[in-house]
């Protein structure tokens, strides 16, 4: 299940090995996890998550740890 403590992701949340969730996709709510950074100095700041796909910060939340 997706976590109740999440926030929008921001451009220094996109590094290799995040954690990245999206909410409402296709299949429902889902994660994965940032392989490799496409454009760092970019405010999109794509991404290749380990399923092969690209994703952006559309969307993109992470879950805060306090």
């Amino acid at each position: 299940p997706i976590p109740a403590n999440l926030r929008p992701a921001t451009p220094s949340d996109i590094v290799e090995g995040a954690i990245i969730w999206h909410k409402n996709g296709d299949d429902g709510d889902y994660w994965n996890v940032v392989e490799d950074v496409l454009r760092p100095s970019d405010p999109f700041k794509a991404y290749v998550a380990d399923d092969g796909c690209r994703y952006g910060l559309d969307e993109a939340y992470v879950e805060v740890v306090s």
